[in-house]
This record gives structure tokens, C-alpha cells and sequence, in this order.
């Protein structure tokens, strides 16, 4: 079938110059015969404009000219990105531009913006871009279609905010969208699905790269690249560690809890759908060989126990909960992390001793997180006497299948973050040994990468790949 999924990502359809590269780009692979699907971000910063416009929509103080300001914002946005073909491209705007100030409208003569809502909003930063990517192939003489998330029949569950994909359901509904590949480009709305009562479900920030993987095993695709503003996975952040370098190929794995540790290269959820099926997975940059990027393959070919990359995340708290009653009573980490969450508090890195649990959340969830273990102290069924919140901390980590395995890979990572002469606490690594992690001061961060990577990457000694 020689089918390939491209997933475009918002930062390289910030303007017309950068969707005109995309444009050029796709259109030089269908002289080849090869088959393509577009699966489209929101133009950059439209998603978080939406987002902030519909909370400001709460204020009552917020008048008609805000859905109006933004309306023409958008317009002018997406017609200056389409150039030339901007009266063309506006056709396709309308239905969806109209939606979002009937929101806008509804949102700030309520008062209430409700998760539901808010995700039918959001969810038109990707019903603006399919058209105008559409409409720019089109005009450079390639046949294209914008295909949104309810004709593709993407089927979706769960909370309206970081929904599923249900992929059986799925597969059904792109299967009637095949017919067309022989002739034409389709360009398909990322970000969201439907579920079963027809209302808009988004899959997260960065769910785009999760509706290419959908896309890609529900078609069954013969390769899925995702196209990126940045070369692929690089050793480090390039703005943290100046010389790191790009990594030519990840497991699933590596990806997967790259980006859970907060890479935005790519979404965590993008390869589930994937597991187990034979195609080719790419991270790439738009212009460049075929081979260009990172390829994330089910193992990767270097041997266990090596640095794939660094990985970090800032705007994260230590929560400690301590109680001398703890000693010896069973349940109190399962009491402290089930009533957190229930609360939709992800937890990262965890450590526990006989009188302490200590994990790390992000920043902004500290106020419910002392609410809850407050009201958990208070029916005195864990044993806790104290809860003590610390911020101004990042979580690094080091990634590579099997590392935590190797006991020589945490000796040298220890002793390089002590020669900074900076505290590290919750030491821990992840499953299937594939990351460790510590959390050291925020302002520790860049010199903890920078160390980090002389030693596992610029280092005489044969660690990484």
C-alpha cells in the first residue's frame, strides 16, 4: 500500500513562509506514488489564545468585543498564513470561526466554563488548520482534503480534557476514508475525538502526536513520521547543554518515558497504539533525507545498560507526609497516593521510610494537594502529623533501556551530581529499568544536565550510544 502518516506539528505552521515548506515537502513525495495522510496541529499559539480567551470569557466583566477581537485575530492569522490563497482558504474557516465566538458568547453570557465546553473550543485550533494546509496543497497543484475527527469517525472516552482513543471502534471509521488515498491527500484534525454521545474529548497537549499513532494503526500504515520544529531527539535540551546531540534511534520504550519526563519532541501515548505492529516510526525535521531524525524502533540495536538521553522536568514540589503513628502500619503509602489521586494528581518519583512518604507532583496541583492530605490527616486513618510542601526543585533523569540495571550507571550519576555539592533526594528509577531520576534544586539544574552530559556523553568512557 506504501501509505505514510505525517503528523505536523504547530511549530512549523507558525506563518506563511513555514507552512509553504510543509506544503513544498509533502507535495515532493506524491511524484513517488507514496500515499499520504496529514494528520494537522493548531497553528502555533492558536490552542493557548482559545484557552486564555475562553477564561477570560468568566470575567464578568468581559464584553462582546472579546469573542470579536479574537474571531478577527484568528481570521487575520490563518489568511496571512495562507498568503495569496487567503480568500480560498477563509471558505474553509467560516463554519469553524462562527463556532468559536457562539462558545465564546455562551461561555461569558453564563459565567461558567465547564471542562465539556472547554474542550469544544480547543478542539477548533485543529478544525482551522486541516482546511488551511488542505486549501495551500491544493493551490500548489496537489489534490487535498480536510477530513475533521467526526467524519474520520475517531472514537474517543474518558474525561473531556485528557480522553482515550478507542481504537477497534476507530479503525472502522478510517477504513471508509482509504478509497480516497490513491488520488488525493487527506488532512486530518488532531488533538480530539468524539465519544459516544457525540461531545468533543481531547487527548492532552500534544495529542496530536497521539491521533497520528491512532491514525497510523488504525489505517494500518507502512510508516508514520512525526514532523518536528527541532532535528529529532537530541542527548539534552540544546538550551540546557549547548553540545548535545541527536540520538539516531529509541526504543518505544526510551520514547515513551522521555516523554513522560516532559520532552515535547513527542506526546507518551503516541506509540501505544503501535506496540507490536511492523512499521516505521520517525521523529524528524520537515526537509531532509528520508532517514533524517530519530527512529524509534520496538527494541533498540544498542546493548542494555546505556544513556540514551538526559531528560528533565521543572515546576515540580516535593510533598512529604510524615507521622510517627506510621511505624509499622500497613496501607499508609496506598492511603496517601490513592487519596491524591482521586484528586487527578499524577504522581512522579516516589520514596517512603517507616515514618515518611515523600513524592513529587507538579507546582501548580500544591494547594490541593495540602488540602487533601490535610483532610487525610484529619481522619487520622493514614497516621499523619505533618505535611510539608517544597518547590523550586526539577526532577532529572537518565534514560536508556536498562540503565537502572547497571549498578555502575546510578554510581557515576551519584557521584557527578555530589562533585556539584548540591542536595539530591527521591532517587529512583522507572519501569523496566529503562529511566533513573533524582530531584536537586532548580537552580542546580542546568549545571546537574551540564555535568550529567560530560560525563555519560562526552566522556572517554563507552556509555552512551
Amino acid at each position: 500500500m506504501n501509505l505514510t502518516v505525517v503528523k505536523v506539528g504547530g511549530g512549523l505552521l507558525g506563518g506563511a513562509a513555514e507552512l509553504q515548506r510543509v506544503v513544498a515537502a509533502l507535495a515532493s513525495r506524491r511524484p513517488t506514488g507514496e500515499r499520504l495522510v496529514v494528520v494537522a496541529s493548531a497553528l502555533r499559539g492558536v490552542t493557548d489564545s482559545l484557552d486564555q480567551a475562553a477564561r477570560a470569557a468568566v470575567d464578568p466583566r468581559a464584553g462582546a468585543e472579546l469573542e470579536r477581537d479574537l474571531v478577527q485575530s484568528l481570521r487575520r492569522r490563518h489568511e496571512d498564513a495562507a498568503g495569496a490563497d487567503g480568500a480560498a482558504a477563509a471558505l474553509g474557516l467560516r463554519t469553524s470561526l462562527d463556532g468559536v465566538s457562539r462558545l465564546l458568547t455562551g461561555i461569558r453570557l453564563t459565567g461558567e466554563l465547564t471542562e465539556r465546553t472547554r474542550a469544544q473550543l480547543l478542539a477548533h485550533g485543529e478544525r482551522l488548520a486541516a482546511p488551511l494546509l488542505a486549501e495551500s496543497l491544493r493551490a500548489a497543484g496537489v489534490d487535498a482534503r480536510a477530513v475533521h475527527a467526526e467524519e474520520a469517525g475517531l472514537v474517543a472516552r474518558g474525561p473531556y480534557a485528557v480522553g482515550s482513543c478507542d481504537l477497534p471502534a476507530s479503525t472502522q471509521g478510517l477504513g471508509g476514508l482509504a478509497h480516497e488515498l490513491h488520488d488525493r491527500i487527506l488532512v486530518l484534525t488532531g488533538f480530539y475525538g468524539l465519544d459516544s454521545s457525540g461531545d468533543v474529548v481531547l487527548f492532552g497537549r500534544g495529542g496530536t502526536d497521539y491521533t497520528a499513532g491512532i491514525v497510523a494503526a488504525g489505517l494500518a500504515a507502512d510508516r508514520l513520521e512525526l514532523w518536528k520544529d527541532v532535528p529529532g531527539f537530541l542527548s539534552a535540551d540544546p538550551r540546557a547543554v549547548p553540545s548535545a546531540r541527536l540520538v539516531p534511534e529509541l526504543s518505544f520504550d526510551e520514547a515513551c518515558e522521555l516523554g513522560y519526563y516532559g520532552a515535547r519532541i513527542l506526546h507518551p501515548r503516541c506509540l501505544e497504539p503501535l506496540r507490536g505492529r511492523s512499521l516505521s516510526v520517525r521523529v524528524r525535521p520537515v526537509e531532509g533525507e528520508r532517514d533524517a531524525g530519530t527512529a524509534i524502533v520496538e527494541r533498540a540495536a544498542g546493548a542494555p545498560g546505556q544513556v540514551a538521553a538526559l531528560a528533565h522536568r521543572s515546576g515540580v514540589a516535593v510533598v512529604t507526609a510524615r507521622g510517627a503513628a506510621m511505624v509499622n502500619q500497613p496501607g499508609v503509602a496506598g492511603a496517601v497516593l490513592s487519596a491524591v489521586g482521586r484528586e487527578g494528581i499524577n504522581v512522579d518519583a516516589i520514596a517512603a521510610s517507616m515514618t515518611s512518604v515523600s513524592f513529587t507532583v507538579d507546582e501548580a496541583d500544591t494547594p490541593l494537594v495540602r488540602r487533601t492530605l490535610r483532610l487525610l490527616a484529619a481522619d487520622g486513618g493514614a497516621g499523619i502529623d505533618e505535611v510539608e510542601l517544597r518547590t523550586d526543585v526539577a526532577l532529572v533523569g537518565l534514560v536508556g533501556d536498562g540503565v537502572a540495571a547497571d549498578p555502575s550507571i546510578p554510581a557515576r550519576a551519584l557521584s557527578c551530581l555530589a562533585g556539584l555539592g548540591s542536595p539530591m533526594e527521591l532517587i529512583s528509577h522507572g519501569p523496566r529499568d529503562v529511566g533513573l531520576s533524582c530531584v536537586v534544586p532548580q537552580e542546580a539544574l542546568g549545571p546537574a544536565l551540564a555535568a550529567l552530559h560530560r560525563t555519560f556523553f562526552e566522556s572517554q568512557v563507552p556509555s552512551p550510544r
